[in-house]
């Protein structure tokens, strides 16, 4: 090093070491404004009421360069950062922008910060303040001004932050048909709307398979997680405007197994088209935005069938009824026994109850039946052997 004669400064009269410079100093200032809609593409697209930008520009009002530096932004609860310049990132709520090498005096330079409400978010825009700061490795002789507070969203539609969703489930099969029998593959249509009044964020489909189905593929990007792979996720939504609707396809197949509700789920006679059991499977929407009625974000028990009834798995060999129950089958005409014989000891017969006229009677020991000439040929002969009697008696007391 050398000695401070030598390093000291010095006078152009004498040589003569001099006093130190003053050091250089920047007095730098914050702006923040609003950029309007219109003013990107993306945002005037969306048009929803979500999305903002911030314009933050750091001035250097001099007198001396400033070096490194650094805008941060501390966003509100009610905000969360969504994108900037290659030199802006987020960490927590604290965004930060820079450092820039170098702001000379009198220049300026300026970053576009765009945020979103965050879910949940309810109001309108009055209460949301966003403070940031400007700083540099350059010293700063007035930090007055080195923050700015910018209170005040504006453009935030009534009901954001609130939206209502719904979940319907149909199978698609032949002939709308209400039945699947072991082996079928068929695919499920999952269809979800948004009936607002806000727009609604991070939505997500899931469908949790009865073991009587198996996931085989989804056009749609969905797949199959978890211990017993039964549990269907869907692609998340980013946004779900009010008033749309997105769909999700879901291939499963049947399998030969019965996990169904209520034991035979109302297969069987009776009148139904099928004899089976019910198939039932619920699917559920989810979002980060506020719904206020989540009663209908999951489809009702029984609705799954092509025409808004149960879905059906046939018991292995049964057969649909091609017809609603008829009248039911005559019983067969009891035969009445022969006179005289009771329901006493030795005579459980199961062929009437004895009445007269009601049928040609049967041998009690043999179970055939009684030849027809036989009661008329015993009467006649009956009746002709009482005659021969009273002709003799008449001719002895003559």
């Amino acid at each position: 090093m050398g000695t401070p004669s030598e390093t000291a400064p010095r006078t152009p009269e004498s040589g003569a070491p001099g006093p130190a410079p003053a050091p250089a100093r920047a007095d730098l200032a914050l702006s923040s404004e609003f950029v309007p809609r219109a003013a990107t593409h993306r945002l005037a697209a969306e048009g929803d009421g979500l999305t903002h930008t911030y314009r933050l520009t750091a001035i250097n009002h001099g007198p001396a360069r400033a070096v490194d530096v650094v805008v941060t932004d501390e966003l509100p609860a009610a905000l969360e950062y969504v994108s900037g310049p290659r030199d802006c990132a987020a960490r927590g709520r604290t965004v930060t922008c820079g450092p820039l090498a170098a702001l000379r005096a009198g220049e300026s330079y300026s970053w576009l910060i765009t945020v979103r409400l965050s879910p949940g978010y309810t109001g309108d825009g009055s209460d949301i303040t966003n403070i940031a700061a400007v700083s540099s490795g350059t010293p700063d002789p007035d930090h007055g001004n080195n923050q700015v507070s910018l209170g005040g969203l504006g453009g935030v539609p009534p009901g954001v932050g609130i939206a209502d969703l719904s979940l319907g489930k149909t199978a698609v099969l032949p002939g709308e048909r209400s039945w699947v029998v072991p082996g079928d593959t068929f695919t499920y249509r999952v269809e979800v709307r948004n009936q607002g009044p806000g727009t609604a964020r991070d939505v997500k489909v899931t469908d949790p398979l009865p073991r009587v189905l198996s996931f085989v593929s989804s056009p749609d990007g969905c797949s199959v997680s978890g211990p017993t792979r039964q549990l269907v996720t869907c692609p998340s939504l980013e946004r779900l405007p009010a008033g749309e609707h997105a769909v999700y396809r879901i291939v499963v197949r049947a399998l030969d197994e019965t996990t169904l509700r209520g034991g035979s789920g109302g297969g069987g006679h009776g009148g139904h088209q099928h004899q089976g059991c019910e198939i039932e499977n619920l699917a559920t929407v989810t979002s980060s935005t506020r719904d206020p009625d989540p009663a209908d974000n999951t489809n009702p028990p029984g609705t799954t069938g092509p025409g808004g009834g149960p879905l059906y798995l046939k018991h292995p060999g049964g057969k649909p009824s091609p017809h609603p129950t008829g009248p039911p089958t005559p019983r067969p005409t009891p035969h009445p026994t022969r006179p005289g014989d009771g329901h006493g000891p030795g005579h459980g017969h199961e062929h009437g109850h004895g009445k007269p006229g009601g049928g040609r009677p049967h041998l009690a020991d043999s179970g055939r039946e009684v030849p027809g000439w036989l009661p008329w040929s015993a009467g006649a002969a009956l009746t002709t052997g009482g005659l021969l009697v009273f002709l003799a008696r008449r001719r002895d007391g003559s």
